[in-house]
């Protein structure tokens, strides 16, 4: 700290420099508009004119223009759809060109890392591909199949998943943080709804994607004694037969059966927690108990073939005062 705070005058001139470009109002290398655009999010991007930048982020739509106004003397952010005078659109199923046969234009949230954006996408006729088919080829999950209005990319979704499980972050907290990264002053349009349906779903995807669920025989050859459709997380610790255990493991010595021991718990209060929440009766379980949770049929047919037990009498003195 003490050497970083020698140059702390100087950083913060720099800060303010940044503020600015001394390029601005020169001519584009293309020769034909002067520069006036900046990304961003381009790591040393030299300014350029509005035509330029459009063309240089065909591919990442999603990044801010920086746009200079002579009016007011500072940079303006703007989504890519308004950086043109025309008003450019997002163009989908033709990888990143534009289609010859193109529908009209349509505002759509586009939802990213930096942000929300409010932006025009013009969707291909020349395939036989939906909307929310176009959008999901592009890396962006539709928070709808039916005319979809809002998107998510996976980018996003990615990261909504680390910092879920990291920091425990809700729903509620992160759309928050990103209609403040669009505007910390007027703050993007509120997605909440559809963010919090997505984010239920995208785990679900996950859990299949990563358990095989997609192939022939759900990685059946290699995990074959696993239930079918499970979608839990194994433990690559825990020894387990076929897959981390030597053959002949059987003839192992008794005071060495230890090391292939496993333990199956719930949690470390050995406990279920979701029990004590109220819940939305009418909210279903999407993994259908492929995972930690069996399914209510399956759970009723096995309190029918189970009798009830009877309750062991506690000898703890302090249960007895409670009887």
């Amino acid at each position: 700290l003490a050497e970083y705070s020698q140059e702390f005058a100087l950083v913060a001139r720099l800060l303010m420099a940044k503020e600015a470009d001394p390029q601005i109002g020169t001519v584009c290398k293309c020769g034909q508009a002067p520069r006036k655009v900046r990304c961003s999010s381009c790591a040393q991007m030299a300014p350029v004119c509005a035509r330029c930048w459009v063309d240089q982020h065909r591919y990442q739509p999603l990044h801010w223009a920086e746009v200079w106004d002579d009016t007011r003397g500072f940079f303006s952010r703007q989504d890519i759809s308004t950086v043109l005078p025309e008003e450019y659109s997002i163009p989908l199923g033709h990888g990143g060109m534009c289609c010859p046969n193109a529908t009209e234009p349509l505002l759509m949230n586009l939802v990213d890392v930096n942000g929300i954006h409010a932006t025009r996408v013009t969707f291909c006729q020349c395939i036989d591909h939906s909307k929310w088919r176009q959008l999901f080829d592009a890396n962006f999950l539709p928070a709808t199949v039916e005319q979809p209005q809002t998107a998510f990319t996976f980018e996003l979704l990615r990261h909504w998943t680390i910092l879920n499980l990291q920091s425990k972050i809700t729903a509620h907290h992160y759309v928050a943080a990103l209609r403040r990264q669009t505007d910390n002053v007027f703050t993007g349009n509120d997605v909440s709804n559809q963010f919090r349906f997505i984010a239920r779903i995208w785990p679900l995807f996950l859990a299949e994607k990563r358990a095989g669920y997609f192939y022939g025989n759900g990685m059946k050859d290699c995990f074959p004694f696993r239930p079918n459709d499970d979608l839990r997380n194994g433990c690559f610790v825990c020894p387990e037969d076929g897959v981390n255990m030597e053959p002949g493991w059987e003839r192992t010595p008794a005071h060495l059966r230890h090391l292939y021991s496993r333990r199956w718990t719930v949690d470390g209060n050995n406990k279920t927690g979701n029990y004590a929440k109220n819940n939305d009766l009418n909210e279903i379980s999407l993994f259908a108990g492929r995972a930690y949770m069996p399914s209510e049929r399956s759970f009723e047919h096995y309190q029918q073939l189970v009798p009830q037990l009877q309750k062991e009498v506690s000898s703890c003195f302090i249960s007895s005062l409670r009887s």
